[in-house]
């Protein structure tokens, strides 16, 4: 069986130990500490990357200096090249290292010594108050300027482009403030200024008229600006979360009045500054809430829906409970109780019917309707189940009923003149079974609906009438009297004019009569009044 290629590599293959790996961490660091040249800090970090890697979190001074970077950068080059030419740094790789503001002039011997061809320089001109370090970059005769330091006020300008050309491109001031430019030499014009605390700010305009436009906060907050220089006013806020603020007004008076977050969410606010209050929220499904009150005390009071339903509140901030709703039909729901338990108690429709509810939240159940006529209904039973058990009329008469729901039946009519209905069978055929007269007579009927007929009519001295025929043609046909008198009837009820009535000579009249104590049986014959 064959050895895999890897299997087959011979020892004199292998690469060279690495004996500094044996040796105790404490002594690595005494070796690393006595590394004085860059070049050496490369070869080394190079040679065992473990070691650089525990120098440089060790924070040892010559890892942790621009230069290392540069030397690192040298070595890796002249490795890619062998011996095949000579390398030197580039002028990148040196207006790099100038613009730190770790760089030293005390390495520019070492910088000479691994690239004499392109190499810094180091100078000081002016005198008294104008005396400034000068840094060039030096090419044989050509010795562009990159860093000018004046040693009185402690200001760095950094420069950029070729002699007699420089531009400035930064200035770094002693507390730290760092402002960077555009633009060719005598027309730079600031772009961004950085502060120690972290904050950036960014410029626009013309030299001379840099007004800024936006200032960026360590913690991610953007505040963005608008308006000439000097006048800058804050426009808007963009936090790290993805919520922004929208402002409007003049510089320094700039007041909040609309806020975005990341669901879809819009808020929207009016007042003065720092007395910016909440008056409308819109949300992403197409709801739009209504606000009032001050600052910090803002209470919904209307919720309007993308159906067109509005929702009306009333109670402090937190409590606000909802007290109407109003739909696109017209129809209002209004109710009453606290927030969270608020419990319909009225419902008003376009027709001007009026529904009236009593029980607690999510068990109301209706008790009452109100008709624009006048007409009430009363209902009683549990939600889902109410039952019209009365109705009430303008002209005062009143209507009882039983049954379960959808199949209430009326059983009973009071009318303001005092007479009294009672009614039997189902909804829809209820019938008039009995009709009680202020006077005290009852009347009873027989038949289907709408055509019941009177059959019998007691009276209070307790007289008892019988009629025969259809409803609105009834005849008496026997009449029987407290004192045991019974008189029999013969004839039809005559009909004038759509109406009955009995006339005085009608064909109607008494045939016999009868005294039931006595026993005494008259007979008569004749028109009635002429027996």
């Amino acid at each position: 069986m064959s050895r895999s290629p890897r299997a087959a590599r011979t020892e004199e293959d292998a690469p060279p130990t690495d004996w500094l790996a044996e040796l105790p961490h404490e002594l690595h660091l005494r070796i690393l500490e006595g590394v004085d040249d860059f070049s050496d800090c490369a070869a080394f970090s190079l040679a065992s990357p473990r070691l650089g890697l525990l120098a440089l979190r060790s924070g040892l001074a010559r890892f942790k200096d621009p230069l290392f970077a540069v030397a690192m950068r040298l070595l890796l080059s002249q490795r890619f090249v062998g011996g095949f030419g000579v390398v030197m740094l580039s002028e990148d790789t040196l207006r790099r290292y100038a613009a730190d503001h770790r760089a030293s002039a005390d390495h520019f011997p070492w910088l000479a010594r691994v690239s004499p061809a392109l190499r810094l320089a180091s100078e000081v001109e002016g005198a008294g108050e104008r005396r400034t370090e000068v840094w060039r970059l030096r090419r044989g005769y050509n010795c562009a300027k990159l860093r000018l330091r004046f040693l009185r006020s402690g200001r760095v300008k950094h420069l950029r482009g070729e002699r007699g050309a420089e531009r400035k491109v930064r200035m770094e001031f002693p507390s730290g403030t760092v402002h960077c430019y555009e633009g060719e030499r005598g027309a730079e014009r600031m772009v961004r200024a950085e502060f120690p605390n972290g904050e950036v700010q960014h410029y626009e305009g013309e030299r001379g008229a840099e007004r800024m436009v936006r200032m960026e906060f360590p913690n991610g907050t953007v505040h963005c600006y608008e308006g000439e220089r000097g006048a800058e006013r804050m426009v808007r806020m963009e936090f790290p979360s993805g919520t922004v603020h929208c402002h409007e007004g003049e510089r320094g008076a700039e007041r909040k009045v609309r806020m975005e977050f990341p669901s879809g969410t819009v808020q929207y606010y009016e007042g003065e500054r720092g007395a910016e209050r909440m008056v409308r929220a819109e949300f992403p499904n197409g709801e739009v809430q209504h606000y009032e009150g001050e600052r910090g005390a803002e209470r919904m009071v209307r919720m309007e829906f993308p159906n067109g339903t509005v929702q009306y509140y009333e109670g402090e901030r937190g409590a606000e409970r909802m007290v109407r709703m109003e739909f696109p039909s017209g129809t209002v729901h209004c109710h009453e109780g606290e927030r969270g338990a608020e419990r319909k108690v009225r419902m008003e429709f376009p027709s001007g019917t009026v529904q009236y509810y009593e029980g607690e939240r999510g068990a109301e159940r209706m008790v009452r309707m109100e008709f624009p006529s006048g007409t009430v209904h009363c209902y009683e039973g549990e939600r889902g189940a109410e039952r019209m058990v009365r109705a009430e009329f303008p002209n005062g008469t009143v209507q009882y009923y039983e049954g379960e729901r959808g199949a209430e039946r009326m059983v009973r009519a009071e009318f303001p003149s005092g007479e009294v209905q009672h009614y039997e069978g189902e909804q829809g055929a209820e019938r008039k079974m009995r009709a009680e007269i202020p006077s005290g007579a009852v009347q009873h009927f027989e038949g289907e609906r709408g055509a019941e007929r009177k059959v019998r009519v007691e009276r209070a001295d307790g007289e008892v009438q019988h009629y025969e025929g259809d409803k609105g043609a009834e005849r008496k046909v026997c009449t029987e009297f407290a004192d045991g008198e019974v008189q029999y009837y013969e004839g039809d009820k005559v009909q004038s004019g759509g109406c009955a009535r009995s006339l005085p000579a009608a064909p109607c009249c008494t045939t016999r009569a009868t005294k039931a104590r006595s026993g005494l049986c008259s007979s008569f014959e004749g028109e009635r009044g002429a027996e």
